[in-house]
């Protein structure tokens, strides 16, 4: 359970979403995230794509964004992963502890969306894995979409109000967790979505992203 007790907040504490509830339920989009620019990113791009029907709240930091999911009880979430608030082995906290209000929520079919740059370093075939990885099978997300992937983020938003499958990566069609202990595929770096059978560079790459997952996983396991 998240504890605002916990962890020095990353903003004020009277931080309050931008617009009154109207508890419209099939009609109420929320975007979560630490930075303001973001919000406003995110904003733009959901009205341009629900045009005028969809009320959009826009909320600062995570402990406030999670305060929001369970009094309005949105169509549509689109948060960040990492956020200051939630260093460390607490990153995935927020993710789960809105998957709870989801599962206690009857009325209203809730949809989470993540887009999130939260891995540095490798390329961008990696970060897709390991977001799909930690957001979707760990943290329960309904897609995650890498910031760089703009029209699978545009159909994303379309498809999860409208209770449709969203656009997936080629690669999970086959099971995430396998792909990051298996070195027969990697992404090939001329097709972002699809595999070829390892080098001795690739399995080199793979083995040390694999290293830091274990090693993280072990640091939110230990926690």
């Amino acid at each position: 359970m998240l504890n605002s007790t916990s962890f020095k907040p990353y903003l004020p504490q009277n931080n309050k979403a931008q617009f009154a509830p109207s508890f419209k339920g099939n009609y109420e989009v929320l975007l979560i995230d630490d930075q303001e620019s973001q919000l406003k990113d995110h904003e733009k791009t959901v009205r341009r794509i629900l045009g005028p029907d969809y009320k959009i709240y826009k909320v600062l930091g995570g402990h406030d964004g999670l305060q929001m999911v369970n009094d309005i009880k949105p169509k549509l979430i689109i948060t960040a992963y990492y956020m200051n608030e939630f260093p460390g082995p607490h990153m995935g906290e927020l993710l789960k502890e809105i998957n709870k209000v989801k599962r206690e929520t009857k009325d209203v079919d809730m949809k989470l969306l993540v887009n999130s740059r939260c891995w540095y370093g490798g390329n961008m075939d990696e970060a897709r894995k390991e977001g799909v990885y930690w957001c979707q099978e760990k943290g329960g997300a309904d897609k995650y979409v890498h910031p760089h992937d703009v029209k699978d983020f545009e159909k994303s938003i379309k498809a999860l109000v409208n209770n449709e499958e969203p656009p997936r990566y080629e690669f999970e069609k086959y099971n995430t967790s396998q792909i990051m202990q298996d070195d027969d595929f990697v992404n090939s770096s001329n097709d972002t979505r699809t595999t070829k059978p390892a080098d001795n560079s690739t399995k080199s790459t793979l083995d040390g992203v694999k290293d830091k997952l274990k090693g993280l996983w072990k640091k939110i396991t230990k926690n």
